[in-house]
C-alpha cells in the first residue's frame, strides 16, 4: 500500500528543464493526482454508516400517540400545583354533554372537609327556675310513668284505645302536679347511670316515658314539657316513621335536640319472643342503626313491644349496645333491678288524678 502511494508523488524535474528555467510536473503526474483524491472521496462514503429505516407508522401513531416524545425545555415545564389546584370531587363536579371537540377543561375544585355529626343537646333534666327541686323520700324508689296517646280517644267503643289515650287536659293537669310535688322529670338515659347499682338519686325524680311514637307526642306531650322543664323518653317503632299519625324525621330530630331522649321501639312492633335470630337482628340492631343516623348519635334505651321479652331477647338487647329497657311489668324503679327488665307504671285512660298520686306513693291533692 505504501508502495503504491508512493508512486503517486510527482518526480522532481531536471534541473535546467521547462521554459524560462521553473519546474513544472508532468502532465500524467497531475492527473494521477486527480484520480487519487476522487478514489479517496468515494473510499470515505462507502465507509460513513449507513442511517436506519425510519418504520412505517402505526396505529397508536396515526390516532395521535407519541411513543419518545421530545423532552420539555426549561421554559415548557408546566408551572407547579399550588394549594388550590387540587383535582374536582367527582360528585360536585357538573355534569355536561361536550364533543370530542368543545369538551371544556374541568375547573379545579377543593374537596370539602367531611362535617361531623351534630352533635345531640344535653338532656334538659333540670327544673323549672321557679321552684326548687324536692329531696327523695325514704325507701321510695323512682316512678317510671308510661304513656301513649296524648289525645280524646276518637272512638268511644275502642275500649283499647280508650285505656292507652290521656286527654291533653288532663295530661297538663298530672304534669303540673309533679312540678308542685318538687319532682324533677328525667329521660331514661339519666336513670341509666343507676340501674344495677342498688342507689338512688337524693332528689326526688321521674321518668316520663311515650311508647310507640304518635305524633301528639309532638304536638300535645312536649309543649307542656318544655313549659315545666321536663325531659321525657319517646320510644319510637322505626318503620312508622314519617307516617301521618306518628313522629317524622324533623320532629325526631328537633325534640332531641332540645333534651329529649329518643328510645327503640323495634322496627315493626313485632312479638320479638316468636322470632328468630335473622328477625331479631332487623327488628333491635337494625331499628337501632336507623335512629343513629336519624340523631347522629348513639340510642341505649329500648322499650318491648307489648312488654313480651324472653332470655334471647334479652341477651340480644344487652349485645346491640343498649344500656336498659323497659318492660310493662308494674313496679318502681329501686336501683337492684335486671337492666333488661326494668317496670314501669302504667298511666291509663280515665285515670282520676287522686289514683295518679297515689300510684306515685304521693298524698292525693287537697
Amino acid at each position: 500500500m505504501l508502495a503504491s502511494r508512493a508512486s503517486l508523488l510527482p518526480r522532481p524535474l531536471a534541473r535546467g528543464g521547462g521554459t524560462n528555467g521553473k519546474v513544472f510536473p508532468r502532465p500524467e503526474v497531475a492527473v494521477s493526482i486527480v484520480a487519487a483524491v476522487g478514489a479517496l472521496f468515494v473510499f470515505a462514503i462507502l465507509l460513513a454508516p449507513v442511517p436506519a429505516p425510519r418504520p412505517a407508522p402505526t396505529a397508536l401513531a396515526d390516532a395521535g400517540f407519541v411513543a419518545d416524545p421530545s423532552p420539555l425545555s426549561a421554559t415548557d415545564q408546566p408551572p407547579p400545583p399550588t394549594a388550590t389546584d387540587e383535582p374536582p370531587t367527582p360528585t360536585e363536579a357538573p355534569v355536561v354533554a361536550a364533543t370530542a371537540t368543545d369538551a371544556p377543561s374541568p375547573t379545579p375544585q377543593s374537596t370539602p372537609t367531611p362535617r361531623p355529626p351534630t352533635p345531640i343537646a344535653t338532656p334538659t333534666v333540670a327544673a323549672s327556675p321557679t321552684r326548687a327541686i324536692a329531696p327523695a323520700r325514704p325507701g321510695a324508689g323512682v316512678p317510671i310513668l308510661m304513656y301513649h296517646y296524648i289525645r280524646v280517644n276518637p272512638d268511644p267503643k275502642d275500649q283499647i284505645g280508650y285505656g292507652l289515650s290521656i286527654p291533653p287536659d288532663v295530661f297538663a293537669q298530672q304534669m303540673a302536679f309533679l312540678d308542685e310535688r318538687g319532682y324533677r322529670a328525667v329521660p331514661m338515659r339519666a336513670l341509666n347511670d343507676y340501674v344495677g347499682t342498688g342507689k338512688l338519686p337524693g332528689e326526688k325524680w321521674v321518668v316520663l316515658t311515650f311508647d310507640d311514637g304518635y305524633r301528639d307526642a309532638y304536638t300535645a306531650a312536649w309543649p307542656v314539657l318544655k313549659k315545666h322543664g321536663f325531659a321525657a323518653t319517646f320510644y319510637v317503632i322505626t318503620d312508622l316513621i314519617d307516617n301521618p299519625r306518628y313522629l317524622t324525621r324533623d320532629q325526631i330530630k328537633e325534640m332531641a335536640a332540645s333534651g329529649m331522649e329518643i328510645g327503640d321501639h323495634s322496627a315493626s312492633h313485632s312479638e320479638l319472643p316468636a322470632l328468630g335470630r335473622a328477625q331479631l337482628q332487623r327488628e333491635i340492631v337494625d331499628s337501632k342503626a336507623v335512629l343513629e343516623r336519624i340523631l347522629g348519635g348513639p340510642v341505649v334505651s329500648f322499650c318491648y313491644p307489648s312488654g313480651h321479652n324472653n332470655l334471647v331477647v334479652r341477651q340480644a338487647v344487652q349485645a346491640a349496645g343498649y344500656r336498659s329497657a323497659v318492660t310493662v311489668d308494674p313496679g318502681t324503679f329501686n336501683g337492684k333491678e335486671d337492666p333488661f327488665r326494668i317496670p314501669r307504671v302504667r298511666v291509663y285512660g280515665g285515670i282520676p288524678l287522686g289514683q295518679f298520686a297515689r300510684a306515685l306513693g304521693e298524698p292525693p291533692p287537697g
